[in-house]
């Protein structure tokens, strides 16, 4: 099997044309994805990574409360949520590219103003713009990475582009945190700034896209939520969602207060997950059925989770917590981008995935907000990590009887 569709091969001695004398060269990845992929790395390198080390920043240098601390990398998502269907908008009147570039500068933007002026209500509105920009940025590429590759290829395409992403968020990581180490946690967010503008000019080598894109109206939208397993495949995002909040804010901030800001370098691992099971979990989702990595990855986050709750404070027993938690939100991006393939033409792709991944931004905010909720209330990290553990294998019932529903509803109509 090909890697995509673009994939060229040479061809056999004994097929070829008598007057062929040269072979085209081998090329495995499609230049649009390899443009867009390498602009997230480096976009996710600097802003993207930065967002583990808001949490930590603010707790040290700022006397905020854990609600207070949290509503600013929140804002970030509530904001998302709100622009996902307008942004489709937006992108059909501006055009795809522009949006695409306007998306990005905001990411520029925000480390640039925790580095230069951390005010809690800059912050928010600085978030708020972030999360507009966010949605714009998202919805086109995305979007463009199944409108490059047949439908054969969706998981294996959307696997490699989203583990771009987690690949720059590793990297920034680890980058970002031996920054805290030899200098301080401020100077993280003038490095992310800079790593990130870099990717905005890689960014700018992407050619415009003609397609020609559904605008958002009621009655479309209406529709989409009819398609096939489209409320189940929303619910799932929403909720897969929570171990990435839960790892913004709430472990962030339980690393640093229990082995200090040096053990920040362990939230790499974070990504590493997200990263191995993007590069296999299209692959292996297109043999054995997205569904089942669903189901796996609610149980292992959830069993993870329960184990960085019973040993919190030792470095191992929170590896495997946020390693957990990587694999889990690893795939859901990845199959979520996959259905949206399966399941809608070029011209209502933007509609369908802005209505689907908004409820993957409210899991994000969800969490980071009731994450920090419950550590102030009911007693601190323990308890916390104790209820996200039960939610996380809840939802695996929940989305195994879900799929289990679905398939009888569907064999027996």
């Amino acid at each position: 099997h090909t890697l995509f569709p673009y994939e060229e091969t040479e061809v056999p001695v004994n097929e070829r044309p008598e007057a062929a004398v040269a072979v085209a060269p081998r090329r495995i990845i499609p230049p649009e994805i390899a443009i867009l992929s390498l602009a997230f790395l480096l976009i996710f390198t600097g802003a993207g990574a930065q967002q583990q080390f808001l949490a930590p920043y603010f707790s040290q240098y700022m006397e905020w409360s854990p609600i207070t601390r949290g509503l600013v990398p929140a804002s970030v998502y509530l904001s998302m949520t709100i622009w996902r269907i307008p942004a489709v908008w937006v992108v059909a009147r501006m055009g795809e590219r522009p949006a695409m570039l306007l998306g990005g500068a905001m990411y520029v933007a925000f480390p640039a103003v925790v580095y230069l002026s951390p005010v809690w209500w800059t912050l928010i509105v600085a978030g708020a713009f972030w999360g507009a920009g966010a949605t714009l940025m998202w919805v086109t590429s995305s979007i463009r990475v199944i409108d490059s590759v047949s439908s054969r290829s969706y998981g294996k395409a959307s696997g490699f582009f989203i583990g771009s992403v987690h690949s720059g968020i590793l990297l920034g990581t680890l980058l970002l945190a031996t920054v805290a180490s030899w200098y301080s946690l401020r100077e993280v967010f003038l490095v992310a700034s800079v790593v990130t503008c870099a990717g905005l000019l890689v960014m700018s080598m992407l050619g415009a896209n003609d397609t020609k894109r559904t605008p958002p109206d009621l009655a479309s939208l209406i529709n989409i939520t009819r398609l096939p397993n489209w409320r189940v495949v929303a619910a799932l995002l929403g909720l897969a969602a929570l171990g990435y909040g839960l790892m913004l804010v709430p472990l962030a901030e339980a690393l640093v207060s229990e082995l200090g800001v040096s053990s920040l370098a362990l939230a790499a691992i974070y990504p590493l997950g997200r990263l191995v099971v993007s590069l296999s979990g299209g692959w292996i989702s297109d043999i054995i059925g997205r569904r089942a990595v669903i189901v796996a990855g609610f149980l292992m986050a959830g069993s993870g989770l329960a184990v960085a709750t019973i040993g919190l404070g030792t470095p191992w027993a929170l590896a495997v917590g946020i390693f957990s938690i990587g694999v889990q939100c690893g795939i859901a991006p990845a199959m979520g981008l996959a259905y949206v393939g399966d399941i809608a033409g070029a011209e209502s792709r933007l509609m369908v995935h802005a209505s689907l991944f908004a409820f993957n931004d409210l899991g994000v905010a969800t969490a980071i907000i009731a994450g920090q909720f419950l550590r102030g209330n009911i007693g601190g990290f323990v308890p916390t990590f104790g209820v996200f553990s039960a939610a996380l294998l809840a939802c695996g019932v929940w989305a195994f009887i879900s799929f289990r529903t679905e398939a009888s509803r569907r064999s027996s109509s």
